[in-house]
């Protein structure tokens, strides 16, 4: 019973935090936001935070990798994207 407890805890507060990044990240005043401002808003280390990031389709900028931004906002560069199965 202890661990369901903790294991639904530790869901629930994952969920708070991948609601707040995409809150964060989704906002009109800013499409990038710095992978410290994204942790400290959240409450979790960097690492923690790339992979909530990564769960919520977030990318880091080629120009400034401690920046992120969704990628709904900001795709991938064209000539950066594998080449789909019908391209080889």
């Amino acid at each position: 019973m202890t661990h369901w407890v903790q294991q639904r805890r530790a869901t629930s507060l994952a969920d708070k935090r991948r609601a707040r990044l995409r809150g964060m990240l989704s906002g009109k005043q800013h499409k990038w936001r710095s992978i410290d401002a994204l942790a400290a808003s959240i409450g979790a280390d960097a690492d923690t935070t790339v992979e909530l990031l990564i769960e919520i389709e977030a990318r880091a900028s080629f120009a400034n990798p401690k920046s992120w931004a969704l990628v709904s906002r900001a795709p991938w560069p064209e000539d950066l994207q594998p080449l789909g199965e019908s391209q080889r």
